[in-house]
């Protein structure tokens, strides 16, 4: 099956000259960003031309430069300022500012060498969220299905929040979770767990949506009910309740990572022909390139100034090619 589907893709790939093709090329030295280990990376961003990190299970947050360089570090376990209880989760900038999420109500702040400045809630639930970006002096939050709202946004300057709401169904668990990306004035949501993309513009506004072809509309997992809906629950989340868990039977989509502002990058994973499989696609859902990466059982992480980042899975050491066309 999971042959088949690599060898239609081949057939669908848009044709294009071999100069317009993405190859990799050397492996790109890394420093202490590949000497580090990591217990589990929630999030990878590359900001103001610097590498932050959150490392959940390290209860730390990370600042390396592009080549690698370990420029600071920040946290430990504990329940004091600058503290992690759980561990920090997703982070973004925002006017100079460090966000980032933890598993209590609060976001931490820190400025950009990571000193810590102070903890702020922002929304309800800091741990019930996807996803952490930016757009001008907004932060763009990406909740779980536990909040009616699809997208928070929160104005760093003036403090206030907006909801957005999309009518996105609600779906069994993992089924419902989803990403948000920037390219220029639009927004790509990808499901991690469905074959879903939906292109909405800077107000939210459906713009589009697409599938890969010849890959299943979902992921193939175990169902489970729910075997009692909290008392504290309003009438929307007894509705999440009510579909129920959903636990997939090994990855999906694996990451998606954006490449230029009219392309990005699909990871597949073991139920759509394995992670070392990938594809290139543009805003309008068209396949635009087939690849193999260079590393068997690595994640992508992140691409930035023709270099792809990358981590494996076994040592949790990250490396990064040159990758370009």
């Amino acid at each position: 099956m999971r042959l088949l589907i690599l060898i239609i893709f081949g057939l669908l790939v848009q044709d294009i000259s071999p100069n317009q093709e993405y190859k990799f090329y050397n492996e790109y030295p890394l420093n202490d960003l590949n000497r580090t280990k990591f217990n589990q990376i929630i999030d990878f961003k590359i900001l103001k031309e610097n590498i932050f990190i959150s490392d959940f299970k390290g209860s730390k947050i990370y600042k390396f430069s592009l080549d690698g360089q370990l420029l600071n570090s920040s946290g430990s376990q504990g329940r004091g300022p600058g503290e992690f209880e759980y561990g920090p989760r997703h982070l973004s900038s925002n006017n100079g500012f460090l966000y980032v999420s933890t598993m209590m109500p609060f976001f931490q702040i820190y400025d950009f060498d990571l000193n810590y400045i102070e903890n702020k809630r922002i929304i309800e639930f800091a741990s019930n969220i996807y996803g952490l970006h930016t757009d001008s002096d907004n932060l763009i939050i990406v909740p779980t299905q536990f909040y009616e709202e699809n997208i928070f946004t929160y104005n760093t300057k003036s403090e206030e929040i907006d909801s957005i709401f999309l009518d996105f169904e609600i779906a069994p668990g993992l089924l419902s979770k989803y990403d948000v990306f920037k390219f220029e004035k639009k927004w790509l949501f990808a499901w991690e767990f469905q074959n879903r993309f939906e292109l909405y513009d800077s107000t939210f506004s459906k713009v589009n949506s697409f599938k890969l072809p010849n890959i299943p509309e979902k992921a193939d997992g175990k169902y489970s009910d729910y075997p009692v809906i909290p008392k504290e629950a309003n009438s929307y989340q007894a509705k999440v309740f009510t579909k129920g868990s959903f636990f997939p039977f090994g990855t999906f989509f694996t990451s998606f990572t954006k490449l230029d502002e009219e392309n990005f990058l699909v990871q597949f994973g073991v139920q759509t022909g394995g992670d070392k499989q990938a594809v290139i696609v543009d805003l309008k859902g068209n396949l635009k390139q087939q690849l193999e990466l260079p590393e068997k059982g690595t994640i992508i992480l992140g691409y930035h100034n023709n270099i792809l980042y990358m981590q494996e899975r076994k040592s949790q050491s990250i490396i990064a090619y040159e990758f370009r066309n």
